[in-house]
């Protein structure tokens, strides 16, 4: 029974520039919260990506400051 994935959160511009990393590492199944600081940042649109073994998770988020 495998309980840890290995997981990578990655922030990206609208360009697909990567400008920031979340996480990196492994977590244990079930559900997980994590922030962002993006007080440097531009108000404007950014891709989150969220990657594991096999499956790559993408949700595009608006930054409103």
């Amino acid at each position: 029974m495998k309980n840890r994935e290995y997981i990578n959160i990655d922030i990206y511009n609208i360009q697909g520039n990567k400008i920031d990393n979340i996480f990196n590492g492994f977590l244990n199944k079930g559900t997980h919260s994590f922030n962002w600081n993006a007080s440097n940042y531009a108000t404007g649109l950014y891709i989150i990506k969220v990657a594991q073994k096999n499956n790559v998770l993408t949700q595009k988020i608006m930054l409103m400051k």
